[in-house]
């Protein structure tokens, strides 16, 4: 089986309006930010896997249910065109010491496993320091759309909103 391109995307932030100081506990307070969906139809007409790839500690904070997520989830993967190839969480709080959550690379390192993912031409899209350290990582190209936090290291390239993504993808997927 031959190595696939892979577009990993950050949820809050990237996909949907961020809640500053909050966490979007149900579908009804998820909204999908403009331009998604249009960056979403270009990844797949160049034949790349989509997966979303977010840490979500509102469940470990116990402001929310795994079940809230679920919902929440559920909502994600049903709007148009929400072709997702795969969805990967880390309910933990971000002071236990979990491989699992960013900026650790391991569910991008599950996804690209799944999928026998070439990091070579694929992406992290991501808004804070640990999406483009965790993109790093795993070998991927990183983009950072409208960062809320400073890393050590910028992303490959910065985007200001979801258009500048799209036209970044646009001329560097196959």
């Amino acid at each position: 089986m031959s190595s696939r391109p892979a577009v990993f995307f950050d949820r809050d932030g990237v996909i949907n309006r961020r809640i500053v100081g909050g966490y979007v506990r149900s579908p009804e307070e998820f909204e999908l930010l403009p331009g998604f969906g249009d960056l979403l139809q270009l990844v797949r007409s160049r034949n790349c896997l989509a997966v979303v790839i977010t840490n979500q500690q509102g469940v470990g904070k116990r402001l929310m249910s795994l079940a809230d997520l679920t919902r929440v989830h559920a909502h994600l993967r049903s709007l148009p065109p929400a072709a997702f190839d795969g969805l990967y969480s880390c309910t933990s709080l971000a002071s236990t010491p979990d491989n699992a959550r960013k900026p650790s690379p391991h569910m991008l390192h599950l996804a690209m496993r799944r999928w026998n993912v070439d990091p070579a031409v694929s992406w992290m899209i991501g808004d804070s320091a640990t999406d483009i350290e965790a993109g790093r990582a795993a070998g991927l190209r990183t983009i950072g759309v409208h960062m809320h936090d400073a890393g050590t290291r910028p992303p490959d390239h910065q985007a200001a909103n979801l258009s500048e993504v799209y036209d970044i993808l646009a001329a560097r997927l196959g």
